[in-house]
């Protein structure tokens, strides 16, 4: 499904913009989980952030995202 080093590099950089956007979020009403309070931040290449933030409902992508691609890496 996924490209390992491109999608590794796509997942990371949408989780760096959406735990420095909203870090101390704790929970979100479009989801039935509770976040981690602890956030994990990383560093981007330039621009990314910018092409991010303007898409609709990133967060919440990017979480269900995060979670396929951690799933498929640990099967």
């Amino acid at each position: 499904m996924f490209d390992t080093h491109t999608s590794i590099r796509r997942v990371l950089a949408t989780l760096s913009n959406a735990i420095s956007e909203k870090s101390r979020i704790s929970f979100s009403a479009n989801r039935i989980l509770s976040l981690d309070p602890k956030p994990l931040t990383l560093k981007l290449r330039p621009g990314i952030r910018d092409k991010v933030s303007p898409i609709p409902n990133w967060q919440s992508k990017f979480w269900d995202a995060i979670e396929v691609w951690l799933q498929e890496k640990l099967d």
